[in-house]
């Protein structure tokens, strides 16, 4: 799997990002963190998804259309996700392999 870097925090609602891959709760409330995140992107990665985002503080989402429907949002700040996983309508949205602003507008 490559490597993932981390986008943008953005607003969301249920009907974002269409694939619900995973749920992931029970590992964000035992701290672990980075490896909801990481079985989040392998999840995705498994799909050939090239985004992926985790909200509503673990369930990890992706979609065909993942970049048009999260970038169609407004970003919002770091603390509306806090751990690079998002809370209360937001998500914390991730890429595969080199982060470049100019590939995502």
């Amino acid at each position: 799997m490559p490597s993932f870097h981390k986008i943008a925090c953005f607003e969301t609602a249920n009907s974002l990002l269409s694939d619900k891959l995973g749920d992931f709760r029970d590992l964000v409330k035992d701290n672990k963190i980075q490896q909801a995140i990481s079985a989040c992107a392998e999840l995705a990665f498994g799909k050939s998804y090239k985004f992926f985002a985790l909200g509503y503080e673990g369930i990890c989402r992706s979609g065909l259309n993942a970049r048009q429907e999260y970038h169609s949002k407004r970003s919002v700040s770091d603390k509306n996700c806090p751990n690079g996983i998002g809370i209360r309508n937001r998500i914390e949205v991730y890429t595969f392999g080199k982060f470049n602003l100019a590939s995502i507008s």
